[in-house]
């Protein structure tokens, strides 16, 4: 294991995904393993209480620097936020466990962004994909997006994307919001927004985000979706709760 800092850390957070899972993570450790430049360290906050995650990670500790930490408490926030703790790396990349980096030169391109030392947070372009060939392993593309800043964004007017399309440099202040699971990701951006001012966009598309039944978001009932609107105009004193 490399004893100097990596320049970047994959902050990833798994749990049981039940059958499909374990064909998920090797997906992402793949994508990994592909990745040009390789000065980066992956940081698995793990809660899925799964022996054959932990099998299947052992089998890459030859092509990646891992840290691999088991975490009792189940919850979103905190499971990334205990990788992003742990990570060592100048940046923090956000890779959610159903996701993909489709792109081999994602941690140069980051690398290369980062050297602007005034930058804090960028964003990159993305795919949606609903599964992968098991014989080609090209995935069945079902949208493509550039994120775009909204000033409703904080409503739940997501024209960015999910958790995995995000950097930010590593400092003790940037973490996500444990009181939130639908708009967790809309929170981060509007604080970085308000924090730092705007994201550089790479147009490139890098990240694939996976849609299936068992996305977290579809899990998220009308009454906890009206609760978390109204803790986010709380925190952030708004004037109103838009409903989109």
């Amino acid at each position: 294991m490399s004893t100097t800092q990596p320049n970047i850390s994959v902050a990833l957070a798994i749990h049981n995904r039940g059958e499909d899972g374990y064909t998920y993570l090797k997906q992402i450790l793949d994508s990994l393993k592909a990745q040009t430049s390789k000065n980066f360290e992956l940081v698995i906050s793990d809660e899925s209480e799964r022996s054959d995650y932990k099998e299947l990670i052992q089998q890459y500790n030859n092509f990646l620097e891992i840290k691999h930490i088991l975490r009792d408490e189940k919850s979103l926030g905190g499971n990334v936020n205990n990788a992003i703790k742990n990570s060592s790396g100048k940046v923090i990349k956000i890779l959610c466990s159903d996701d993909l980096i489709v792109s081999k030169n994602m941690i140069k391109r980051t690398e290369k962004s980062f050297r602007d030392e005034s930058l804090m947070w960028l964003l990159y372009s993305s795919l949606d994909f609903d599964y992968v060939d098991e014989f080609t392993n090209k995935l069945n593309i079902v949208g493509h997006r550039v994120p775009k800043w909204n000033d409703d964004i904080i409503y739940g007017f997501n024209t960015i994307s999910g958790l995995s399309v995000i950097s930010f440099r590593n400092n003790e202040n940037i973490f996500y919001d444990e009181n939130l699971r639908l708009y967790i990701d809309v929170d981060l951006y509007y604080f970085l927004k308000q924090t730092y001012g705007m994201p550089k966009i790479i147009k490139n598309h890098m990240i694939a985000n996976r849609s299936h039944p068992d996305q977290d978001q579809r899990k998220v009932t009308d009454e906890e979706k009206k609760a978390e609107l109204q803790y986010l105009v709380k925190k952030y004193k708004l004037k109103e709760i838009k409903i989109f």
